[in-house]
């Protein structure tokens, strides 16, 4: 039975039902039917519990939260495989929406060498071809690893990277527009080299510099609408998974210029972008815009990166992400799928207990653990406990025979 949350007032339902994996990470074929409700992935390290969670990923985002390239995720066991598929269907609505990724690579063969050529990545939903950005937004999902520390501690690029997958599973437009920016970024900082070098004329910038205004103030004003309406939804839940009355925040930073007395956002980035002209071509390369800006993420004030522990950044990071979950229901009336991979290893008692209470609200949720222990008898009767073990799944009640 699918669950009612009280974070979406008139939400669909939409859970997984079916998750086949074939020649995916360490699985060389799986099968799972999947019910609503937490599901409990259970399993030593090593074993395939986050290839499990990135596959159901990668059937919502159509990219991989992890791996640099799609060849990462294609099984080999010393012969050369040339296909791999991840499927699922999701019930949405009381329908079945069926998704299908094949990463399918041909193979080049010489007189005395067997090559494999680089991966194509073919996406079907109901059987129709899709583009990548064209499956973001069929299935939302948020998913929180230990990786997510990156959030906190790493480059600028791991925070916009945050904000641009939340907002592209609300509004199709931004990543239009997210990609539209990305090649007439490309196209600037090729003209800023060859100016720079007297190549080219500066006056040359004048076209590529307006689209760049055009397309960039989109993002800047969605993040900016995004991160406004972000802190209303992570702060409380912070200070409910912490018991701690210290306020959380969560602040966007322009690298345009703020001090301007432009009336709009467009005409600020525009009156950025001609100021640093010469600035620009001297360093080759485009220095404000939406690839340059951050998000500044504080604690009474204080910016977290600074000076927090681990354990506190980790309680922020998955705030932030359970505040994205709210933020998705409330956006599009539609519950995300919450992939919390590892969440509960470095948690107190208290705290692992406030997150499964949490995640009781939503209609499914998906969560890996190495120690059951770590949750209370008290949560085990409404979840589905899986084990997995060397590349296979089963549900708890089967053993695994050597």
């Amino acid at each position: 039975m699918v669950k009612s949350s009280p974070y979406c007032k008139e939400g669909s339902a939409i859970y997984f039902s079916r998750l086949k994996l074939s020649n995916f990470r360490n699985y060389v074929s799986l099968d799972l039917e999947l019910e609503p409700g937490t599901i409990i992935l259970r399993g030593d390290n090593g074993h395939g519990k986050s290839n499990l969670i990135e596959a159901l990923y990668l059937l919502a985002i159509a990219k991989s939260p992890r791996a640099s390239t799609d060849s990462e995720m294609v099984r080999s066991h010393g012969s050369i495989e040339t296909h791999t598929q991840i499927a699922g269907v999701v019930v949405r609505d009381n329908d079945e929406v069926h998704v299908q990724v094949d990463l399918v690579a041909d193979i080049v063969a010489s007189s005395d060498t067997v090559q494999t050529a680089p991966i194509k990545k073919q996406i079907r939903v109901n059987g129709i071809s899709r583009r990548a950005p064209d499956l973001i937004g069929e299935i939302t999902a948020v998913m929180f690893s230990a990786q997510d520390l990156n959030i906190v501690f790493g480059s600028p690029a791991f925070r916009r990277k945050y904000l641009n997958v939340l907002i592209s599973q609300i509004d199709a437009r931004y990543l239009r527009e997210l990609q539209i920016y990305q090649h007439v970024l490309h196209q600037r900082n090729q003209l800023l080299k060859s100016a720079r070098i007297g190549h080219s004329s500066p006056s040359e910038l004048d076209y590529w510099d307006s689209q760049l205004v055009a397309t960039g103030q989109y993002i800047l004003q969605r993040r900016m609408e995004t991160v406004s309406k972000l802190i209303t939804m992570c702060d409380p839940i912070h200070k409910s998974l912490t018991t701690e009355e210290k306020i959380m925040d969560l602040i966007y930073v322009p690298s345009v210029n703020r001090n301007t007395q432009d009336s709009t956002l467009k005409d600020t980035f525009r009156a950025t972008i001609e100021g640093r002209r010469d600035q620009d071509i001297a360093a080759g390369f485009t220095t404000a815009g939406p690839h340059r800006d951050d998000l500044q993420i504080q604690l009474d004030g204080l910016d977290l990166n600074a000076y927090a522990s681990r354990g506190q950044c980790r309680s922020i990071v998955l705030a932030m992400r359970l505040g994205e979950a709210r933020y998705l229901s409330e956006s599009r009336m539609q519950e995300p799928v919450l992939l919390l991979d590892d969440v509960l290893s470095e948690l107190d008692e208290m705290r692992r207990a406030k997150v499964l209470e949490y995640l009781r609200g939503y209609q499914q949720c998906f969560v890996t653990t190495s120690d059951l222990g770590a949750i209370e008898s008290r949560f085990m009767a409404d979840m589905s406990i899986f084990t997995i073990r060397d590349g296979h799944a089963a549900p708890s009640e089967t053993v695994f025979r050597d």
